[in-house]
């Protein structure tokens, strides 16, 4: 299941994929300049890098990541 922080633009259709939306912290997980996200941590609920892409470029299932998130 793939975090929410990131996909929020997505979510509330302000956007189609995080990459668009300005304040995603996308940009900064797939970047190799530094930041003061803990990137290795969210990057090792994934395979590698190309899993990581893979998955945030799939259709959001919003009313399955709502249940599951008890909403």
């Amino acid at each position: 299941m793939r975090n929410k922080s990131y996909l929020t633009g997505v979510n509330h259709g302000f956007c189609d994929h995080p990459l668009e939306y300005g304040w995603s912290s996308y940009l900064s997980l797939i970047s190799n300049k530094p930041t003061k996200l803990k990137r290795a941590g969210v990057k090792q609920w994934f395979i590698n890098d190309v899993d990581f892409m893979k998955q945030h470029n799939k259709p959001l299932d919003v009313e399955k990541m709502n249940k599951w998130l008890e909403l």
